[in-house]
């Protein structure tokens, strides 16, 4: 069996996001996600889908989905087990498909931007989405959604962009791996590495993670400008890691980096400076204070 980490609150809407209209049942998503189900079904980033056909058999140690039945006089579902031979009542739960409500979700991602304008629209049928322009973080930029951002729908995703906005551009993905386009005005980054969901259901934004996807420019000795390519990268390195990777000591964080960016000394001159230490600590600390968590 193989062992999959719990995923965090933004991962765990970014899936159902790349899942798109395709429906499954309640025990499932609770199943995979957690507690945090319960959160989206009352944002109501959820919807009711129809009733479920098959189920996983509870019966045996197969895996197989069982087809159901319905009792006429109680409505329940119920189910054979072809390999044992036995029969079982299925749960609610089971029975309760849902499925992602893009119309809510969307909107959401779009008022964490905020202060943005120009209206949500759809450029590609279930597939890119211009969520507006956003002066977050001192720049105008053009912020969409994507999902499913890979193979013939990356190539449709790439085409479409020059076509809605100039740029400079996020292209957030719903796709936990998307290509890491930096060429361009554009570059697609997971929402989970730009966004953060709380306790409460609330997005909030990484801003350190948006300069870093768009490249901002920081000039050090007017506190402003383009900070050097290595640090873009470093803090990248946080604002992509999950909460359980952020939950270490400060040493754990700077093997974190390390690790990830393997040239990172050699760009800075054989040591990581206590300047970007000092920040890469700092950011870390802000994106677990944000989703409820303390290192």
């Amino acid at each position: 069996m193989t062992w999959r980490r719990p995923l965090s609150s933004i991962e765990a809407l970014a899936a159902l996001v790349e899942r798109g209209e395709s429906p499954v049942s309640f025990a499932q998503l609770v199943s995979r996600f957690g507690d945090v189900v319960q959160l989206f079904d009352e944002n109501g980033w959820l919807k009711r889908g129809p009733k479920a056909q098959f189920v996983r058999c509870r019966l045996c140690n197969e895996g197989h989905d069982a087809e159901l039945s319905f009792d006429g006089e109680t409505g329940h579902g119920y189910y054979w087990c072809v390999v044992s031979g036995g029969r079982a009542t299925a749960d609610e739960a089971e029975l309760e498909m849902r499925v992602v409500a893009l119309e809510c979700v969307l909107p959401a991602l779009r008022d964490a931007l905020a202060p943005i304008k120009f209206s949500l629209r759809e450029e590609i049928p279930g597939v890119l989405w211009l969520l507006g322009e956003s002066t977050r973080c001192g720049l105008a930029w053009t912020a969409m959604l994507a999902r499913a951002a890979h193979n013939d729908n990356l190539a449709l995703i790439l085409e479409r962009l020059p076509r809605v906005s100039a740029g400079p551009g996020l292209v957030l993905t719903s796709t936990p791996t998307p290509p890491m386009l930096d060429s361009g005005p554009f570059r697609l980054r997971p929402i989970a590495t730009i966004m953060d969901l709380d306790v409460d259901g609330i997005l909030h934004v990484n801003e350190s993670a948006i300069k870093a996807g768009l490249g901002i420019a920081r000039d050090r000795r007017r506190g402003r400008g383009r900070p050097a390519d290595f640090e873009t990268e470093a803090l990248a390195v946080i604002a992509a890691a999950s909460v359980e990777e952020l939950n270490c000591d400060d040493a754990g964080l700077l093997d974190l980096v390390r690790s990830r960016l393997p040239g990172l000394e050699t760009k800075s001159h054989g040591v990581i400076a206590e300047t970007l230490k000092k920040r890469i600590i700092e950011a870390a600390n802000e994106r677990c204070l944000r989703v409820g968590s303390q290192r």
